[in-house]
């Protein structure tokens, strides 16, 4: 087998392995976007709810929100 056989096999091995870290990157980035969405939308419905019938819905979504920001 010859020298440049051992480096070109390396060389997409390294590849490979960017390729593959891009696309976790890619995947975490897309799940971070999602738990900011989610944490925007608390905030904005724990903001609407009014009345004392709500009173009680919006201190858990608060508390939610709270749990959210914490995972980050």
């Amino acid at each position: 087998m010859p020298k440049n056989s051992n480096f070109e096999a390396a060389d997409v091995c390294e590849e490979a392995l960017a390729s593959n870290g891009n696309e976790i990157i890619k995947g975490l980035n897309e799940a971070l976007a999602r738990e900011y969405k989610a944490i925007i939308q608390y905030v904005v419905f724990s903001s609407t709810l009014k009345g004392a019938e709500y009173s009680l819905i919006a201190e858990q979504l608060k508390n939610m929100l709270h749990g959210s920001l914490c995972m980050l």
